[in-house]
């Protein structure tokens, strides 16, 4: 965690009403510039930072929207899957970053890639891992955080729950860290419910690596299979009231008696999404911050019901505005 980065992040959301969609975007992007790349940028101040133009740039180019989906199959090196579909200049600039780096994820890396113990590819795929990261960990992380931020606001009930359990925190500990936020269920359960209403990542394809029967149909190998996990998360069958939140519906008890695949905002088994674990605990850290301070509010310009757009991922199509109260 960057205490300077939340401070500016501070500063961002209390400016105005915010849009959150920006003031998280900004945030989470210098985050996985840090965690991934050993780059410490700060997009709010500094817009025009290359790492920061070069990001926007490779998430803006109309090539890449499509593969976006992609990240949730294949976890292959770039070197040999995605690598080769982007701009020269753009994977120079990002390759470049490696050798600039701290010691964090990508020193591991690279000291995996020495050691004679299983070493890595190479260089390709460091930089191609620390794409996988990028993707993983940029706009999916920046619509869970909006979507959690404005299910919290519309929902005055539960927030008073969260920050209850926050304040409990603060007590115990100074600084959070990723045992110690293990103490905060509740905050869990809004996070998961959120990826329930709002899964960004809302279809994933898998291939059938050969011929198999499920449920009395025939697959052939080779046969591409679509699940659509938005669809899942609001069947009645296994979420009743499927447009409500209630993030009582991920107690302990309540996912024991549930089908495992009936919730799937990662994806499932070996070619499950590769950042969940960091995109979860940035996710939590970064509300645990904001609420420490602040509580969420609706305003006038708050759109209820929320519009959604649908592009490679799912996010607010029109962003999210909130007001903040100081606690």
């Amino acid at each position: 965690e960057n205490p300077k980065k939340l401070l500016s992040f501070e500063v961002l959301l209390l400016s105005s009403k915010s849009v959150l969609v920006l003031c998280y975007n900004c945030f989470t992007l210098d985050v996985v510039g840090s965690v991934a790349f050993g780059t410490e940028v700060d997009s709010q101040k500094n817009p025009d930072d290359p790492f920061v133009k070069n990001c926007r740039t490779f998430f803006e180019m109309s090539l890449f929207k499509p593969l976006l989906i992609l990240i949730r199959e294949y976890t292959l090196p770039l070197s040999t899957s995605l690598w080769h579909c982007f701009v020269t200049h753009s994977l120079f600039f990002f390759s470049s970053c490696i050798p600039q780096r701290r010691r964090d994820f990508l020193q591991w890396m690279l000291d995996s890639r020495n050691s004679n113990e299983s070493p890595l590819a190479g260089r390709d795929e460091i930089a191609g891992q620390a794409f996988l990261f990028l993707i993983a960990g940029f706009e999916t992380t920046t619509s869970t955080l909006s979507f959690a931020t404005y299910l919290l606001a519309t929902n005055p009930e539960c927030q008073e729950k969260v920050l209850q359990e926050v304040d409990e925190f603060s007590a115990k500990h100074m600084v959070p860290d990723y045992q110690n936020v293990q103490e905060l269920p509740y905050l869990e359960m809004v996070i998961a419910e959120t990826l329930r209403m709002y899964p960004p990542a809302f279809r994933f394809t898998r291939e059938a690596a050969e011929d198999c029967i499920v449920l009395g149909q025939r697959i052939p190998a080779g046969a591409v299979i679509e699940t659509a996990v938005g669809h899942l998360h609001h069947n009645p069958e296994f979420w009743p009231e499927p447009e409500k939140f209630m993030p009582e519906r991920f107690t302990e008890e309540a996912k024991k008696e549930r089908h495992p695949f009936a919730y799937l905002p990662f994806g499932a088994g070996p070619r499950g999404c590769i950042g969940m674990k960091m995109g979860l605990l940035e996710t939590k850290i970064t509300l645990l911050r904001i609420l420490q301070k602040f509580q969420f509010k609706t305003c006038p310009e708050t759109e209820i019901p929320l519009q959604l757009k649908s592009k490679a991922t799912l996010g607010p199509k029109n962003g999210v505005y909130i007001m903040l109260e100081s606690r």
